[in-house]
């Protein structure tokens, strides 16, 4: 084999050697934010997902993090795999907005559970959670806790419970209510279902309506308040009665 020959591969294989190093420090850097614990190489060891859900009253929310601020709640982690979940410390922080426009953080605890009592400030609830394996590397999970408390119907309604109401089957008579939302910020306009009898009609955001087709005799009317957050309150069905013209009722 001639030199150029020998040269020509010693500059390959040095090329070769030089391109894996440089890569493998490519890939390093770009895994430094992950978290990945170290095990035998037989032995998968990625985690796949750090996520965080609500739990209140028995009740598991993990699509919105909603939670009624007069009630107690805990935030959980959820790791996947599930194994993992004890080789990692955890720590819940709330950002706080200040003069010049960034942010800074505050720690309000560690571990895998987040207590939080009823009437808590927002102040107080954690807006993100940092998750760090054993290299140090780090995760950060944003969370959005939505204090959502529910609207309430109010007790005053057209007719009231036990009204007499004149007419016959072709008469509308006018059915009113309202509802008020302890929320102090805006989150939409309610939605109401009626129910007459056994009869339910979806009505948007109306809070009156006329409604014929009433025969003589004792009826029932329900509304049922819904806000933007799917929470909700019933008034009671309450009874009414339509006499006809000719005075004729069955009570």
């Amino acid at each position: 084999m001639d030199l150029f020959a020998q040269h020509t591969r010693l500059f390959f294989r040095m090329t070769s050697a030089l391109t894996t190093v440089i890569l493998c420090a490519l890939i390093v850097t770009s895994l430094s934010g992950c978290l990945d614990i170290p095990n035998a190489p037989s032995d998968d060891r990625k985690i796949e997902s750090i996520s965080v859900y609500i739990e209140q009253k028995g009740i598991h929310d993990s699509l919105d993090l909603k939670m009624h601020p007069s009630d107690s709640a805990t935030l959980n982690v959820l790791v996947q795999p599930q194994k993992f979940k004890n080789e990692l410390s955890f720590e819940w922080l709330r950002q706080s907005p200040i003069k010049n426009d960034s942010s800074t953080f505050t720690s309000l605890g560690s571990g895998t559970k987040y207590g939080i009592s009823p009437n808590t400030p927002s102040l107080f609830i954690p807006d993100l959670l940092v998750a760090t394996d054993k290299r140090g590397n780090r995760k950060e999970i944003n969370i959005h806790v939505i204090l959502n408390a529910r609207p309430q119907m109010d007790s005053v309604t057209v007719p009231a419970a036990g009204d007499t109401l004149y007419g016959d089957v072709n008469t509308s008579f006018l059915f009113k209510w309202n509802s008020s939302d302890p929320d102090d910020f805006n989150e939409g306009l309610p939605s109401y279902r009626v129910i007459f009898d056994d009869t339910a009609f979806e009505l948007g955001n109306l809070n009156n309506i006329y409604q014929a087709g009433f025969l003589p005799g004792k009826h029932t009317f329900s509304i049922i308040v819904t806000d933007a957050y799917g929470d909700s309150d019933t008034l009671p069905a309450r009874k009414f009665y339509v006499l006809d013209t000719l005075g004729d009722t069955d009570k």
